[in-house]
């Protein structure tokens, strides 16, 4: 090298590199070196005095490899070690770059390993989403890769940790990792970059928050700048709740604190919250759209990113008067879609194949099978995947119930047809008997009553095999009952309807009404049509079967009005109940759906041979209904 040094940089050269030699006549000081691993197909091994190097020739990479090398000496200035017979030199891993390098990369190397030198160890290791964070001697945070797997065994510290060349490493029993400072890998711009350490030098003062009490439901603490802060996700109200936490760093520009191995967001007061975003992401405050489930407001923006999560119960204006006049509008729409086509069948004497009750008939099933999948079957794996339920040892909950459901629905039907069967063979046998006689016994009476008996042998006579006689309530009650079990399924899911209404903020109520007023008039006019189809029920039946739909909403909305002020929908028992209704109920409807209503009128029933014009019209109400309803699902 052709280098002039001053005076100065002569004596700091002469005095590194007689540090340099004392290191390198001091590891024969050492009698084994050991924590042997490899680094892709280097083993490294460590001395006696903790420095790192390598061993030659190395050996094969496999799990048989030496941890340690024994009866270490030297061969004038090189360092040999003994793996029982086989001799191999162990050279630690700087030494050819200090004595090569150039001044100025040796003293980079220097500094840059005595800073990291420092740490032994990396510890309050966490999972952010996917990256394994730690922390290291100086109190700077980076990640590890590869990550470990994220389970609740991931370690929480990692030890014996060294160097090769500039790059970090540590160990994990006999796995190693490396660790990265999180400042070395950003990738943003200079604007970016010098925002990020302003952020980081001012967050950076604070390593705990303190003081932590509740205001409500929210938790607040307060930074060393004496700043309050709220914690997001905040613990559970009990009296283990934490008075502090501490382990406070940054991710970008937000700032989480460590509370044992769990971590935390600490907000400032007027910040908003990305705990629920990427941390190559923000959160975007504009296109915010919010809707309902179980009477918690749930807000996306325009990323698909959720504002704010909280599994606390949420307080909000609820405007009591308001909620009782809302319930008597859904009350009176509810009575009207329902009543209409009974009304119609019976006092308008509509034929109940002909195109009116046909296109009425129509949408309630589209309004049918949309209920089934797109409003229940999503809310119920909404509920189940919430993150206040936490993670669920089986995935398929939700369908598995709902297929319970259907099963359900088809076993009620199967058992009720197979009793009512054997029943309608018995009268049939009793009637052949009871015939038999009659035509035996001999003419006594009057002209007349001979006349009644042939009168009742043909009566008897016109119920053949199997078949149907709908005049007989006694023969065939299959209509009455495939409507009452479609309405069973409506009533449990009408039910969380009008609870869902009431507990709701009054910020969204009203547009929340609006949809479930259109809601219960769609279903309506699906259960009102079935109902009036139904030739073996009575108007008084009839009219009991529509006001048990008319009522079970707002009977849900003063169940609703009951609970009020301790409603939770975020309570992890709450979204458990209400999914495995919402389960349920989709799968009694699918099975009505399919089978009782689209097959039964599309295969079996009056379209299967209609005209193409009352086809036409058919399908275009089945799929209209299945549209509709389907918007609707988008705020309900």
């Amino acid at each position: 090298m052709n280098l002039k040094f001053t005076a100065k940089n002569n004596l700091f050269l002469s005095v590194t590199l007689a540090a340099y030699a004392f290191a390198q006549s001091s590891s024969g000081q050492s009698t084994a070196i050991t924590s042997c691993h490899f680094h892709e197909s280097t083993l490294f091994c460590k001395n006696g005095n903790g420095e790192e190097g390598y061993v030659t020739p190395a050996p094969t990479a496999t799990s048989e490899a030496p941890a340690q090398y024994t009866a270490c000496h030297n061969h004038d200035n090189e360092f040999y070690c003994m793996n029982g017979s086989d001799e191999i030199q162990f050279i630690i891993a700087n030494a050819d770059e200090a004595i090569s390098s150039s001044m100025s990369t040796y003293l980079t190397a220097q500094s840059v390993s005595s800073q990291i030198a420092q740490t032994t160890a990396i510890t309050s290791c966490h999972f952010h989403e996917s990256t394994f964070y730690c922390m290291n001697g100086s109190g700077e945070e980076g990640y590890v890769t590869p990550a470990p797997t994220a389970t609740a065994e991931a370690p929480a510290q990692y030890t014996a940790c060294h160097n090769h060349g500039e790059d970090y490493y540590c160990m994990n029993g006999s796995n190693e990792v490396q660790f990265f400072i999180a400042e070395e890998h950003d990738d943003h711009d200079e604007e970016s970059t010098v925002t990020s350490q302003i952020s980081n030098s001012a967050s950076g003062q604070t390593t705990a928050v303190t003081a932590c009490h509740y205001h409500g439901t929210a938790y607040n603490c307060m930074n060393g700048d004496g700043q309050e802060g709220y914690i997001v996700p905040a613990p559970t109200a009990t009296e283990s709740t934490p008075a502090e936490y501490t382990g406070c760093h940054t991710h970008g520009s937000s700032t989480f604190c460590m509370n044992g191995l769990e971590e935390v967001q600490f907000v400032i007061d007027g910040e908003i919250s990305a705990t629920s975003t990427s941390t190559e992401s923000s959160t975007s405050t504009d296109g915010i759209s919010c809707h309902f489930h179980a009477g918690v407001e749930h807000c996306v923006d325009a990323d698909g990113n959720t504002v704010e999560s909280t599994c606390e119960k949420v307080n909000t204006e609820k405007n009591i008067r308001l909620r009782v006049g809302l319930l008597f509008a859904i009350l009176a729409s509810s009575s009207f879609a329902v009543f209409s086509p009974i009304f119609l069948r019976r006092f308008a004497n509509l034929d109940l194949d002909g195109p009116v009750l046909t296109i009425i008939r129509q949408f309630g099933t589209g309004v049918v099978l949309s209920t089934s999948l797109i409003h229940l079957s999503t809310h119920a794996t909404l509920m189940f995947s919430s993150e206040c339920v936490g993670t669920l040892s089986y995935e398929g909950v939700s369908t598995s119930i709902m297929l319970a459901g259907l099963f359900i629905a088809f076993l009620i039907e199967y058992t009720f047809n197979r009793l009512l069967s054997n029943r309608q063979k018995k009268l049939q046998r009793k009637n052949s008997c009871d015939g038999q006689v009659l035509e035996q016994k001999p003419t006594t009476g009057s002209d007349n009553e001979n006349m009644n008996n042939e009168k009742h042998q043909v009566q008897v006579s016109q119920v053949p095999n199997g078949g149907h006689n709908h005049s007989d309530s006694l023969i065939d009650p299959h209509d009455k009952l495939s409507v009452m079990i479609m309405e069973a399924g409506i009533v449990f899911h009408s039910i969380l309807i009008g609870i869902t209404l009431v507990v709701a903020g009054d910020s969204g109520v009203i547009t929340l009404f609006i949809v479930i007023l259109f809601h219960q008039m769609f279903e309506g006019l699906a259960v009102g049509a079935r109902i009036s189809g139904i030739r073996n029920a009575s108007m008084v039946e009839m009219i009991i079967m529509g006001t048990v739909f008319a009522l079970i909403t707002p009977i849900g909305m003063a169940i609703g009005l009951g609970v009020i002020n301790k409603f939770n929908g975020n309570d992890r028992s709450t979204l458990i109940a209400l999914g495995t209704i919402d389960a349920l109920s989709a799968g009694i409807l699918l099975w009505t759906g399919l089978v009782e209503m689209l097959a039964m009128d599309w295969i079996i029933g009056s379209l299967k041979d209609a005209s193409v014009w009352t086809s036409l019209l058919a399908m275009a109400s089945l799929i209209g209904g299945m549209i509709l309803m389907s918007v609707l699902g988008k705020w309900t």
